[in-house]
């Protein structure tokens, strides 16, 4: 049977080519790769903290040399990881030396977004825990009078109190009617700008309905009306905010879209330079005393 073997010139050893993976020296590569990327940032951030002024307040030019040297210092990573991965692979075929190089690139892209991505996904679970036992301590009735409501929503509130807490002696017919009252009241009242002032006219006269018409005396009916004005104007603020924002994104739709073609592209193209850098050092790293010959064994 002729199968393709590998052989030293110096050494009488003989190892099969078939094996053409070698796992264990890509993982080397990939060590190599993540360490000397490590220490070159290190390097670049201390050189650079050590070079910043604060007085010249040049933070953009900073900026823009630490991405020039991550970039940098990712590709010389990446060729020597390389080269270092084709070396210890032994196989001497140059483009052997490049795969183990490129898939050397690929595990350790792969290793540093999911080491990024835990990161990001461990400070988000943080921040959520703290939101959420914030949220617990907070007394349920200070949450509920801050809550934001519409028109819609005072007006059912006000038809409940109506409801469940009646004038004493009022029949069906009465609620009905103090509900209708208190329906064109409320609209009277909240005004369209949330800035104005309430008119202090239509805002007692929801409080006398409120009054005449539940078992709520003269204060607590006007402390609701505040509480009904206060959330209406914080209801109307985040509308007026959120139609903002959708007014300002759809004004910067364009530009978002260019800067994330832009972004898509570099990206890409820092990939490929980093896969080319890989695959460069895996092929120059390979082997050169080993020869190969074919016979049968």
């Amino acid at each position: 049977m002729s199968e393709e073997r590998i052989i030293s010139p110096n050494e009488p050893a003989r190892v099969p080519a078939m094996k053409r993976a070698s796992w264990g020296a890509i993982f080397a590569g990939v060590v190599v790769i993540l360490m000397i990327q490590m220490i070159l940032w290190l390097l670049g951030l201390a050189i650079g903290l050590a070079a910043a002024s604060p007085q010249d307040g040049n933070w953009q030019g900073l900026g823009i040399g630490a991405i020039v040297w991550l970039v940098i210092s990712t590709i010389i990573a990446l060729f020597i990881g390389g080269w270092a991965t084709g070396r210890l692979a032994g196989v001497p075929r140059r483009i052997d030396g490049a795969l183990h190089g490129i898939v050397a690139w690929g595990t350790s892209t792969i290793l540093a977004l999911y080491l990024v991505s835990s990161a990001v996904g461990a400070v988000f679970g943080g921040a959520m825990s703290v939101l959420q036992t914030a949220a617990r301590k907070a007394p349920m009735q200070q949450i509920v009078r801050q809550a934001p409501m519409t028109q819609e929503q005072i007006q059912q509130e006000a038809r409940s109190l109506i409801q469940s807490r009646p004038a004493q002696g009022a029949n069906e017919q009465q609620r009905q009617q103090a509900q209708q009252r208190l329906d064109a009241a409320i609209d009277r009242m909240l005004p369209e700008d949330t800035q104005a002032q309430v008119p202090q006219q239509q805002r007692q006269e929801v409080v006398a309905i409120l009054t005449e018409s539940t078992e709520m005396n003269e204060d607590e009916a006007s402390q609701k009306v505040d509480q009904w004005v206060n959330s209406y104007r914080r209801a109307e603020q985040l509308q007026t905010g959120a139609r903002q924002v959708a007014q300002q994104a759809q004004e910067a739709a364009p530009e978002a879209l260019d800067i994330s073609a832009q972004a898509a592209f570099w990206s890409f193209l820092a990939l490929l330079i980093g896969a080319a850098a890989a695959a460069l050092g895996g092929l120059l790293g390979a082997p050169k005393d080993v020869v190969t010959t074919r016979g049968n064994w």
